[in-house]
This record gives C-alpha cells, sequence and structure tokens, in this order.
C-alpha cells in the first residue's frame, strides 16, 4: 500500500457573507477536519501516528462597482489563513525518497500561512 496517505474522517466547510452597505460584500470561510493518521496503510506501525485537527479561516472583501448596462468591476483584498494558523506537524514518510516531495504537514492543510490576494475583476 505504499503511496496510500492518510484522510480525516470529517471534513467541513462553512461559508458565510454578508452586506453591511449596499455593493460592499463581507464572505468569510472557515475549513475544518478531524484528526488523522500518518498513514492511510492500516499495517504500518507508527509511534505517535496522529495529526491534531485542524481549522483555517479566509475572508474576502469586495466592492462592486456597477457601470451602464452588464459592465462591472469588484475591487477586492483576500486574506487567506486569517488568524495564520500554522499546519500541525506531519512527517509524512511517502516522499522522502523522492528528492522535493518530502512533507511535514497533511495534505488538506495550510503551509502558507497568512497570505494577501487584491485584485480587480471586471465584466464588460
Amino acid at each position: 500500500a505504499l503511496g496510500v496517505t492518510s484522510a480525516p474522517v470529517w471534513r467541513s466547510t462553512i461559508f458565510g457573507r454578508f452586506s453591511p452597505v449596499e455593493n460592499f460584500n463581507v464572505d468569510i470561510q472557515t475549513r475544518w477536519r478531524t484528526s488523522l493518521r500518518l498513514s492511510g496503510d492500516p499495517t504500518h506501525v507508527i509511534t505517535s501516528g496522529r495529526v491534531p485537527s485542524a481549522t483555517f479561516t479566509n475572508i474576502n472583501l469586495g466592492y462592486l462597482i456597477k457601470g451602464a448596462g452588464t459592465r462591472q468591476a469588484e475591487l477586492f483584498i483576500n486574506v487567506g489563513n486569517l488568524f495564520n494558523q500554522a499546519a500541525p506537524p506531519a512527517a509524512f514518510y511517502g516522499g522522502q525518497t523522492i528528492p522535493g516531495q518530502q512533507t511535514t504537514f497533511a495534505f488538506y492543510d495550510d503551509p502558507l500561512g497568512r497570505t494577501y490576494t487584491f485584485g480587480v475583476r471586471a465584466r464588460f
């Protein structure tokens, strides 16, 4: 069962949106997963083989500018991993002999920490 990765028993994503004023939206997304084993192979014996549960929250602020007809633009800022939650350590062994594939976090987690994205979406 080489290459079998483990998966959490439960995962959930909660998404909420509210508009405190006209044309301004606040979107909040929270992802959560249960704890998981280091290996998806039940025959592996690992001394401390659990990775704790994890929660990551993202927020997006968007302001819509309406033009003539169907023309519109949205200015937005997104903050990924808003609370800068560190991914729980998970020393996966699966890629240890393949350069560049050794990971230290679960595949479902956010290893980057807090990130910022600014942009404009436009429709003409």
